[in-house]
């Protein structure tokens, strides 16, 4: 290649150096010519040195051309040459006229070997259908460009995953002469993907087991706990007149911390009956004054133990409202809960409940005085096990 380099800029420099004497040859000729005659008018071998001149100039004007040309095919055959991609060339009969080396690093075939030969039949990894080919073959006639994904054997009988773009080839009347073909081996991008996907499934099929386990060790929790909380009632009831009041601060908290576990028990079995699309409300007419009332009240004696203070603020005119109030219930000791848990000793927690009659909806609220949530984390915190500390998102049961 470098050779041939050589010899076009060598003949270029040559052409240049023999056509200028000439013309200066000629151009005296012709004037020497021109003062000898008495007329002024051209000899016929004048007009012969005309013409040689012009030919010449005009020899000159296309080799030059042909040495820029030849440049650039040089420069592009570097380039194909050098590409980490496999490129081939066929004639308009799938014949293989060109290869580059990639081809032979991927392939295992030399330049020798397959140059001659039918494509795609000698690549063939027996995985398409004839039928696949067919539109292959009807897409590229079509002058289309074709972009597909192949499995193709090497020389020595491995099979390996290639994407394809092939691309015809068009003379000067428009009309196909051959195809040039490019690939590229992903073989390992797919057994990537495959391993990806083989993992995910694994993932799935444990994340389904540990739900299962869950959902059986969190149902089994519900009874005992029932049966807690009944003998819990049942103490307060027969010895409310015989325990002092330590005793029955201490029933209180008990028959409270029950609770909060019945509601965590249920938090997470609804958890699983929403994904499993079995959650149903179950919507009743309900005095949701009354319920936020009976909500505080179990849950101010937990907020003063913790050294805190609860409030409650309600609006004194409230209807009675439709919805499912254990569930109702439940998403407001789970925010009471949470409050707690940020709020700093000392600290005040408010729980707040009206009614808008303009938009005709009910609106609960609990306010606390802890740090609060980073707004990036906001879209996060109804996520399933996500929760939000300070400027971090860990693992929790998510609201």
């Amino acid at each position: 290649m470098n050779i041939w380099k050589k010899i076009v800029s060598g003949s270029k420099a040559l052409a240049v150096l023999l056509l200028l004497p000439l013309t200066i040859y000629i151009t005296n000729i012709l004037l020497i010519r021109q003062l000898s005659l008495s007329n002024g008018e051209l000899a016929i071998v004048d007009f012969l040195l005309l013409l040689i001149f012009l030919a010449l100039a005009l020899f000159l004007s296309v080799f030059l051309s042909v040495g820029r040309l030849s440049k650039e095919v040089i420069g592009l055959r570097q380039a194909i040459e050098t590409s980490g991609e496999v490129v081939f060339m066929t004639d308009s009969a799938g014949i293989i006229q060109y290869v580059n080396p990639e081809f032979t690093r991927v392939y295992g075939y030399s330049a020798a070997e397959v140059i001659g030969k039918t494509t795609p039949r000698i690549l063939k990894g027996g995985q398409k259908r004839p039928e696949d080919y067919q539109q292959f073959w009807q897409t590229i006639l079509s002058k289309r460009a074709m972009k597909w994904e192949i499995i193709n054997k090497t020389k020595d009988g491995r099979l390996i995953n290639i994407e394809a773009t092939v691309n015809r080839i068009l003379d000067g009347a428009g009309q196909i002469s051959g195809f040039l073909a490019i690939q590229r081996d992903i073989t390992r991008r797919k057994q990537m993907e495959q391993e990806i996907q083989t993992n995910y499934k694994k993932l799935v099929a444990l994340e389904g087991l540990k739900d299962n386990l869950m959902h059986m060790i969190v149902h089994d929790l519900n009874n005992p706990l029932t049966v807690v909380l009944a003998g819990i009632d049942y103490l307060k009831g027969t010895l409310k007149n015989k325990m002092s009041e330590n005793d029955q601060a201490i029933s209180k908290q008990v028959s409270l911390a029950s609770r909060n576990m019945m509601v965590m028990v249920g938090n997470i079995l609804d958890i699983n009956k929403m994904e499993e699309g079995k959650f149903v409300l179950r919507v009743e007419e309900v005095d949701l004054r009354q319920a936020v009332i009976e909500a505080y009240e179990q849950m101010k004696i937990y907020v003063e133990s913790e050294k805190k203070a609860l409030r409650l603020e309600l609006a004194e005119d409230m209807p009675k409202a439709w919805i499912d109030k254990d569930v109702t219930m439940r998403v407001l000791y789970n925010f009471i809960n949470n409050a707690i848990k940020y709020t700093p000793q000392g600290g005040i927690i408010v729980v707040k409940a009206h009614y808008d009659q303009a938009d005709n909806n009910f609106y609960l609220a609990v306010k606390d005085e802890g740090k609060g949530i980073s707004a990036e984390y906001l879209e996060k915190i109804f996520e399933k096990y996500v929760q939000v500390d300070g400027k971090e998102a860990n693992r929790g049961r998510g609201l």
